[in-house]
């Protein structure tokens, strides 16, 4: 057989679950694929790609194209690129219109891996002149209309002589026990070979990992007590289809169900998977199956804590003992306890209390900047949590009505650590976030941040400077805080006076004279500046630009003799430039003073225990601008490590506009 050319298909489609699982099953067959939620970058792709075949989706939410201007364009570009339109409306009017704008097929949603595959298929035997048996890809190919065990030993997962004795032996078992069960309890088969089975012989994908593909509105509409009854994972929605993982396709009977549970006129749609993974995502999404179990899991968490954490209250550490009592007298204390040593012990930067579907509140922790379910608890529990963290924080318990702002401390293996605890009144119910504040984390040596090479080199070099304007920019909790008191910390020493501006003080340096904005009282940053300026500062940290006033005087402070670190919110550093421009800073004022803008964004590292290197395709390469070469690339897995996130951990990326003379020319002439 003559071995067929790899063919290359773009896939234009605005729902990135679709994109997914296009993306499963083309690589699966051998294509290379490339997808893109947007028509107009499409375009773009096609030209620069040049691909072997389009599949576009009808309407798109959010573009003045639907699919057939998109095809249409592709046609005029490449008449002999075929084109395939998917819908998920069966209308042979819309048929036609396709056929009318150069398409060569139409496809449903949603199908199955054959209607999917074979119309493919079809298009390239009938456009490209290729022989049929070209695309026939191995045994697998042809055997959906086999049984499973049929198909297991095409798959050789599965000897033949094995299945002969398995068949035999189940037909003496009055139980009569399914093929795929008994196989699986004899430990014939793994459990992933025979959900692939099933896969090809019901034509269905199968995942190994769902969790891509949940979308938590799918999740919101389906009861927990039916998702776990039937073991049904709600995936997302589109269109009058609900997708949803199983690993039991064919039990029709569920489905109906299901389909009664949400209340919604949609059809289900099943992806298989495991069932270990499907119990897994199933508690990932809704917490235990049932409260016993919820509780276990609480109480268990209490007590891997409770030697490794202790509650700071009016700067008095409450030992071991004493909180043992205060457990047994509220026993909210422990658990609140408990929940602080995990979201500590993962990394977390806060820990998020919400109302959730009236019956639980959801514990999340925002873990390398995402928020991750902790655990999830009925409701009065909940609520006795919260009043046990209003009370370390000094907060009124009775109040729900107007938002609260605390602090309190917790000591973590002999470390002391600072809670800011804010409290927010809801709809639903009141909502609390901690943000927990370590000072060790914060400051870190210049080369850890992710700054290197010659960058690392222009920044130590601005800083170590004894007077100018250094500007930090970018989105909130992107690390400026930690950029900026590392950098404080490594030029400070006994000989210079270090004074910061801030809202709010969040972390005590002791080597920094730290003053607090408080808007009520008249400390602005303008006016607190203008105050320090007379304190003979060496350097002034002011936590943010907000106004021209405060503009003005650091930048006039830093042509006196000071060193003056400051932020702005602005995407990129030459926008810093422009936003103090707009302000009504004079370009010479600028090229005088301002030393260098870094702007940065904080990227999840992958986790070093689980990283799998992989082979990026070329074209890839080329569009990032990188060599083919010399390099190694990795990917994201999923272990115990990291959580079976596959990152763990993040680092700086970072932008220096360095002031040079070029660039100040370039700012006087405001180009």
């Amino acid at each position: 057989m003559e071995k067929r050319k790899e063919r290359k298909i773009l896939v234009v489609d605005d729902d990135i679950h679709y994109l997914r699982i296009y993306d499963y099953i083309l690589l699966k067959e051998g294509y290379r694929v490339l997808g893109t939620l947007k028509p107009e970058k499409a375009l773009r792709l096609f030209e620069e790609w040049q691909p072997d075949l389009v599949l576009t989706n009808v309407n798109f939410e959010r573009s003045p194209f639907d699919g057939f201007q998109l095809s249409l364009r592709f046609h005029k570009m490449n008449p002999n690129v075929p084109s395939i339109i998917v819908s998920g409306h069966d209308n042979p009017s819309m048929q036609k219109k396709g056929k009318a704008v150069g398409c060569s097929e139409y496809l449903v949603k949603p199908f199955k891996v054959y209607d999917l595959v074979n119309r493919i298929k079809t298009v390239f035997v009938n456009t490209l002149d290729e022989p049929w048996e070209n695309y026939v890809k191995d045994e697998t190919d042809n055997i959906s209309s086999k049984k499973v065990g049929e198909i297991l030993i095409a798959m050789n997962a599965l000897k033949k002589e094995d299945l002969v004795k398995v068949l035999s032996e189940q037909g003496q078992d009055s139980s009569r026990t399914f093929l795929g069960d008994y196989l699986l309890k004899n430990k014939m088969v793994s459990e992933e070979a025979l959900m692939k089975a099933l896969g090809i012989q019901y034509q269905l994908p199968y995942f190994s990992d769902l969790t891509g593909l949940v979308d938590h509105r799918a999740v919101d509409v389906l009861p927990k007590k039916t998702a776990y009854k039937y073991s049904i994972i709600p995936l997302f929605m589109t269109g009058d289809t609900m997708y949803v993982g199983t690993y039991n396709p064919i039990n029709l009977h569920h489905f109906d169900e299901v389909r009664s549970a949400i209340s919604l006129d949609k059809n289900i749609f099943p992806i298989i998977s495991t069932k270990s993974h499907v119990a897994k995502v199933l508690k990932a999404l809704y917490g235990p199956e049932d409260l016993e179990q919820e509780m276990t899991e609480l109480k268990e968490m209490a007590e891997d804590s409770a030697t490794d954490v202790n509650i700071v209250e009016d700067a008095q550490v409450v030992e071991l003992e004493n909180l043992a009592k205060v457990g047994r007298a509220v026993p909210a204390a422990k658990l609140a306890n408990s929940i602080i040593f995990h979201a500590i012990r993962e990394g977390a930067s806060d820990v998020h209390f919400e109302k959730y579907k009236d019956v639980r509140y959801r514990i999340r922790c925002r873990i390398d900047g995402i928020l991750t379910d902790l655990i999830r608890v009925p409701v009065p529990i909940a609520l006795k949590i919260i009043s046990r963290f209003k009370v370390m924080a000094n907060l009124d318990i009775s109040n729900k009505h107007t938002p609260q702002d605390g602090r309190a401390k917790v000591s973590y293996k002999k470390k002391l650590l600072n809670l800011r605890i804010s409290t927010l009144p809801g709809f639903d119910g009141e909502k609390l976030v901690i943000r927990i504040l370590d000072k060790d984390n914060v400051i870190v040596p210049m080369g850890s941040l992710g700054l290197a090479g010659e960058t690392l080199l222009t920044y130590q070099n601005a800083i170590n400077k004894p007077q100018g304007f250094i500007l930090v920019t970018g989105p909130t909790g992107c690390g400026k805080t930690t950029t900026l008191y590392s950098s404080l910390y490594q030029i400070g020493s006994s000989d210079k006076s270090i004074v910061t501006i801030e809202d709010p003080v969040e972390y005590r340096i002791e080597r920094f004279n730290q003053v607090q904005v408080n808007n009520a009282k008249g400390l602005t940053f303008a006016s607190i500046l203008r105050s320090v300026l007379r304190q003979d500062p060496n350097i002034i940290l002011v936590g943010e630009i907000r106004d021209e006033e405060t503009a003005k005087i650091a930048i006039h402070s830093s042509l006196t003799g000071h060193l003056i670190f400051s932020t702005l919110h602005t995407r990129s550093s030459f926008d810093a430039v422009t936003r103090l421009v707009d302000m009504g800073i004079k370009p010479f004022l600028l090229t005088s003073s301002l030393t260098c803008v870094v702007a940065q964004r904080l990227v999840r590292r992958l986790c070093p225990a689980c990283k799998k290197p992989y082979r990026p395709n070329s074209e890839l390469l080329e569009r990032l601008l990188l060599p083919d070469d010399n390099y190694t690339f990795y990917n994201p897995v999923g272990c115990p490590e990291c959580r079976h996130l596959g990152y763990r951990g993040r680092v700086g990326v970072f932008e220096i506009l360095n002031c040079t003379p070029t660039v100040k020319r370039l700012i006087m002439n405001q180009t």
